[in-house]
């Protein structure tokens, strides 16, 4: 169990939110990411240049 919400369900819950709401956060960010570079890539000549550039 996580530290601090042993026998405590209401805390392990909310923790286990807080750890799912890091991970959609991580997961938008990447997908930001691969957006911006996905439009840059269609604009680049070289493709090499991209993955130099990632």
């Amino acid at each position: 169990m996580i530290d601090g919400a042993a026998g405590r369900p209401e805390a392990a819950a909310l923790l286990l939110a807080l750890d799912w709401a890091v991970a959609l956060d991580w997961a938008g960010a990447l997908l930001r990411r691969a957006e911006v570079a996905a439009a840059w890539a269609e604009r680049v000549d070289d493709p090499a240049e991209v993955l130099r550039v990632l």
